[in-house]
């Protein structure tokens, strides 16, 4: 995930919050009405989780673009630091399936018999 995506998501959640913010100044304006309480806790709800995710955003950005970066070089083939101490740690005489394969030995075929 690029840098700008997480930044495009913060300025989204903090003009949506600036838009609570307006209903509940617009409220202000007004005369009180019976349904006020849970109009204002419901958008006073809405703010608090509005800026719960900003905050986590904010905080999280560093590590959302590099698993986003991360992931494109893994998609890419481009080896990782990972994986180069994996390849460098691999024991070099280590068997795959075409070594023994290769050592594998094979009957002979029966006397008087073709192959």
């Amino acid at each position: 995930m690029l840098d700008e995506t997480v930044k495009a998501a913060i300025l989204q959640l903090q003009s949506q919050l600036t838009g609570v913010i307006g209903q509940m100044k617009d409220m202000a304006r007004r005369r009180t009405e019976p349904d006020d309480v849970v109009t204002l806790g419901r958008l006073g709800i809405q703010a608090a989780q509005l800026q719960s995710g900003i905050q986590a955003l904010s905080q999280l950005r560093e590590d959302i673009v590099e698993t986003g970066r991360e992931a494109l070089r893994l998609s890419e083939g481009v080896p990782t630091e990972v994986d180069v101490e994996e390849d460098e740690a691999e024991d070099p005489g280590r068997l795959t399936e075409e070594i023994m394969e290769s050592r594998r030995i094979k009957p002979s075929p029966i006397w008087g018999e073709e192959d």
